[in-house]
């Protein structure tokens, strides 16, 4: 989130001690992200942390990103750090607290990928998803597991929503009216996802272990050259195609591919479906923080822009429904 949350620093600093040890000397608050917040938590021995806020606790997840890092060997998970008592996610207020260590870098999409380097991005995808076949059954079992309607209960709630009395000049009256004015290419969003979520949910489809949002700006690249990925809160049993769909488009899939050890190609239908569920996905998380969701003026008003944002000539709404099933 671009806008700080609620919870003052001094109770943020006052968690941390309390549940990770650690006493910072200071705090800094980073723009960063669209589903929580986070800072950078100065150590007083010199060392850095980051500190994120997060509206749902994702304990599954986070225990399976420490899993990976620990004991399947993906030393380039940035795994969360236990707390004292264990736990990888504390509750804070109305939020959950969470501590992983602090990765100097850049983003891998404001860097942009070097020649040769898609094979870097497609050996990282081949790890996690072969670490699937020993994850531990207790962890399995905790994990979501894709259905093919995930965001979507949410993003009718938001359309039904928008039909609701607004008080007029409020962000809630500006999304409602952009929603009836984009309400045919919403709809057919809503329409397609839903026949080929229903079509591939009576398939029985390949699971492997999916981070769910595997892309460039989730990809650290560290002073030294090492590769760190990010974000492992998404963590989910799905078929491969979640996770290679945000690079099918890239100009290195080929050398991604082969660097994966890709027999066939994606499947179009999978990789249709997951153009589309970006869609829904953008639309539940900002609608619900608009409608829903008790923040600040100014951030319901970047959750406006961003869904405005989402029709703009190229943009998701168009890739989904120009994509080939």
């Amino acid at each position: 989130m671009r806008f700080r949350p609620t919870l003052p620093d001094s109770t943020l600093a006052c968690l941390l001690e309390e549940h990770f040890g650690l006493a910072p000397d200071g705090l800094t608050f980073l723009p960063l992200g669209e589903d929580g917040w986070v800072y950078r938590a100065h150590g007083p021995d010199g060392t850095s942390w980051l500190a994120g806020l997060k509206q749902e606790p994702a304990r599954a997840a986070f225990e399976v990103a420490s899993w990976l890092h620990d004991h399947a060997g993906l030393e380039w998970v940035v795994a969360p750090r236990p707390s004292l008592t264990g736990r990888y996610v504390v509750p804070a207020g109305e939020f959950w607290l969470t501590l992983t260590p602090w990765v100097e870098g850049s983003e891998l999409m404001a860097r942009g990928l070097f020649p040769g380097e898609g094979g870097h991005v497609g050996r990282l995808l081949a790890q996690l998803h072969a670490a699937t076949s020993g994850l531990p059954g207790a962890l399995r079992e905790l994990l979501p597991q894709e259905n093919f309607r995930r965001h979507r209960e949410m993003a009718l709630k938001v359309l039904r929503a928008a039909r609701q009395p607004w008080p007029a000049d409020s962000i809630q009256a500006a999304l409602a009216e952009l929603i009836e004015e984009k309400g045919v290419l919403l709809q057919q969003v809503l329409g397609e996802a839903q026949d080929l979520g229903e079509r591939l949910r009576r398939e029985e489809l390949p699971l492997v272990l999916c981070h769910a949002d595997f892309h460039a700006a989730n990809i650290l690249v560290g002073e030294d050259g090492r590769w760190w990925v990010i974000d492992w809160d998404g963590l989910l049993l799905a078929p491969p195609e979640r996770d290679l769909s945000f690079w099918y488009d890239s100009p290195a899939w080929e050398e991604i591919a082969r660097a994966y050890g890709l027999q066939h190609p994606p499947r179009r239908d999978l990789l249709k479906y997951y153009a589309l569920e970006w869609v829904l996905q953008e639309i539940a998380d900002y609608g619900e923080n608009i409608f829903f969701l008790p923040f600040s003026a100014e951030q319901k008003a970047d959750s406006f822009a961003a869904f405005r944002q989402l029709f703009a000539p190229g943009d998701v709404v168009e890739q989904a429904l120009r994509c080939r099933g």
